[in-house]
């Protein structure tokens, strides 16, 4: 009982410190999404008055130079990763159905669709593997060199 009463001064105040940090933690997150969510919904509104202030204030053709180099740039990014994802879906979705996975096409099609996002397809198959791995933990036992075919 006497080393009970010694700790619990010192575990009051350790539960108080996590619960404070806890605490200035959450406050910190939920200020980081509002204003990333206000911020958006600005620039969703408001985003061509503001490029456009910006690139007028560019001397001589330099902002139309730069406005027509930003919009090249980034429809080449995005025809990059519509292209990306759609290689990722098709390669997935001939390995699942190689592997035989459950479901193959959806899964595959669902990685290949959501890669556009950047790490989408990081996490979507994350999420397959454990949804696969919840329904039937034994389906990956066999998975040596030795057990594999193609004609079971």
């Amino acid at each position: 009982m006497a080393g009970l009463s010694d700790r619990l001064p010192q575990e009051i105040e350790s539960f108080a410190d996590e619960a404070l940090a806890l605490g200035l933690g959450a406050i910190g997150n939920i200020s980081e999404a509002l204003l990333t969510t206000v911020l958006t919904f600005y620039l969703l509104l408001d985003g061509d008055n503001i490029a456009n202030s910006f690139f007028d204030r560019l001397p001589g053709k330099a902002g139309e130079t730069v406005r027509r180099s930003l919009q090249k740039n980034f429809q080449n990014y995005f025809l990059g990763q519509l292209a990306l994802s759609a290689l990722v879906g098709t390669l997935i979705t001939i390995a699942f159905v190689v592997l035989k996975v459950p479901y193959a096409m959806l899964f595959g099609l669902t990685v290949g669709i959501v890669s556009i996002i950047p790490f989408g397809d990081s996490v979507t198959f994350t999420l397959i593997s454990l949804l696969l791995a919840a329904q039937d933990p034994g389906w990956g036992r066999g998975c040596s060199p030795s057990h594999w075919s193609l004609t079971n």
